[in-house]
């Protein structure tokens, strides 16, 4: 897009140019010029200007750039930091500074080739304006009569000068749909967030025990929280299993076998389908044959992929019992009563994790801060471009 209206500024501005030196061109074309001796003026404007956009361009914005992106995605990172001025690879410098300097050029090269071709009798002449024709809605009487002037002069250039128009077009246009991007990136993805916590997870508090738990340390820390659901029924209150689209819940008994609408997408799966799950070693490497399941159903969810499969539908395919490992609960919202649960927990045997939903919510909202600065940069070049066009373009009329 860029590269486009680069195009689009430096032919209109240098067709510009040489309409208003027709004469002088068409002089040194009668005292013996040769096209490219004429065209190397123009040529080495243009070069001159391309060069000097280039060498601003890749000084200054290949450190501010970088600095934007790695001090955002050090929100999730740790890396050491670059000194200042950060490196430059020559390659791609010469390959962007080249490539802006070459559609200058080519731009270039175009409007003033097109005009050397004519004699130079005919160049030392004022150009003859295009002959006038009405537009099409001149032909629509009653309207074109309740026009005013101004507007039926600007109307007719319009369509009159075709290239200023769609220079503005096209550079509108394209402005417009990086706003449009950057507007909808943001928007798409911290909505995950709202969507996800509340809407879909009603729990607030994970516990997570490690592989070696058995159905009695399940127990203690049940026992100790008085109430945990345990069953696919209890699991409901919990957590909304539906349909995105209908917003209908999706039921989850003991043969269910639910699949997250992403993970779905993913491998193409759909209800009816099947999906096989495997083991996993210590490094979440797949192992052994796999399990193979019937999906029952699709289900909304934002934030991870997951199946969730009941006992029946389970034992179907495996003799292997599968632990409780996690436990979903509800704390109120009182910092001293969860620095006490959190501590009673981890002094449980077998217990590794205690997540807080709030201390999760704010994580991913960190970590999705680093979107805004690319939102920014998104935001501020289409702002920049726009203004880019539309000065170029009035200053030509």
């Amino acid at each position: 897009m860029f590269f486009l209206v680069a195009a689009l500024v430096a032919l209109t501005t240098m067709t510009r140019m040489v309409e208003d030196e027709r004469q002088e061109i068409g002089t040194y074309k009668a005292l013996g010029y040769g096209t490219a001796q004429i065209a190397s003026r123009y040529l080495t404007y243009a070069a001159i200007a391309g060069v000097v956009g280039a060498t601003v361009g890749i000084a200054i914005l290949s450190q501010i750039l970088p600095y934007i992106i790695m001090s955002a995605y050090s929100i999730i990172y740790t890396y050491p930091p670059l000194p200042l001025p950060l490196p430059i690879d020559p390659l791609i410098a010469l390959a962007s500074g080249g490539l802006g300097v070459g559609v200058t050029l080519a731009a270039t090269w175009f409007a003033v080739v097109s005009s050397l071709r004519e004699t130079p009798a005919t160049l030392m002449l004022p150009r003859a304006p295009a002959a006038g024709k009405r537009i099409l809605l001149e032909r629509i009487g009653p309207l074109w009569s309740h026009v005013s002037f101004s507007w039926k002069v600007t109307l007719r250039n319009l369509f009159r000068y075709k290239r200023r128009f769609l220079m503005t077009v096209i550079g509108v246009s394209g402005c417009t749909a990086l706003l449009l991007v950057g507007f909808g990136l943001h928007d798409s993805i911290w909505d995950i967030i709202d969507r996800q916590y509340g809407p879909i997870v009603h729990y607030d508090t994970t516990i997570g025990l490690d592989d070696d738990a058995t159905s009695l340390d399940v127990d203690k820390v049940v026992a100790y929280l008085e109430q945990i659901p345990r069953d696919e029924a209890a699991l409901t209150r919990s957590l909304t299993v539906r349909d995105r689209l209908s917003g209908n819940e999706v039921p989850i008994d003991e043969n269910a076998v639910l699949v997250t609408e992403k993970l779905a997408s993913l491998h193409g799966i759909e209800v009816g389908g099947q999906i096989v799950l495997y083991d996993q070693d210590d490094v979440g490497n797949a192992t052994g044959e796999g399990y193979r399941l019937t999906v029952t159903g699709i289900v909304e969810n934002y934030v991870g992929n997951i199946v969730y499969v009941g006992r029946s539908a389970w034992k179907q395919v495996s003799d292997k019992t599968m632990p409780f490992s996690t436990l979903y609960s509800t704390v109120k919202e009182d910092e001293a009563v969860r620095t006490e649960l959190s501590d009673t927990l981890h002094d449980m045997k077998h217990v590794s994790t205690v997540i807080y939903s709030d201390e999760t919510i704010n994580m991913y909202r960190n970590m999705l801060s680093v979107v805004d600065m690319v939102v920014v940069v998104l935001i501020v070049s289409a702002g920049a471009l726009a203004f880019i066009v539309l000065y170029n373009l009035t200053n030509i009329n």
